[in-house]
């Protein structure tokens, strides 16, 4: 989410374009929400969140060794980083976005958004990714 509110959507875009998961998932926050002096875009929003989740973030290989002298075999199941955004990372910052977008908000959702300090910080990113310069006042 942080490269969503701090880089410009021309660095997002060309960083996108040339594969990467973490920026096209970036991207897409910056179309759905409208940040940094980009116009909200809900398709390319959609597109992009799709070209950043629809390569697995990892994959599993297994390895099977034999036994020897009668004992049995072994498998192992390796994991193997992918190139894909994760969709759990993906629904963790959707949570906090939820909380960044609502005119009022409760302690209790600082929560979403990884505690009192992340929320604080992010909230004063949102704000200055979407060109508001005014102190909000939290409930």
């Amino acid at each position: 989410m942080n490269l969503a509110l701090t880089r410009s959507p021309a660095d997002l875009r060309t960083a996108a374009l040339a594969g990467s998961a973490v920026e096209q998932f970036a991207l897409s926050l910056t179309y759905d929400a409208g940040l940094n002096g980009q116009g909200r875009d809900p398709q390319a929003a959609a597109y992009w969140r799709n070209e950043a989740t629809r390569r697995p973030a990892s994959t599993f290989v297994t390895s099977y060794t034999p036994g020897s002298n009668g004992g049995p075999g072994r498998v192992a199941v390796i994991p193997v980083p992918g190139d894909g955004y994760p969709l759990e990372n993906a629904a963790a910052i959707d949570e906090c976005l939820q909380v960044l977008q609502a005119p009022q908000w409760q302690v209790s959702d600082r929560r979403a958004c990884g505690g009192t300090r992340s929320l604080d910080l992010l909230r004063a990113r949102w704000l200055q990714a979407l060109g508001v310069h005014e102190r909000v006042n939290d409930p």
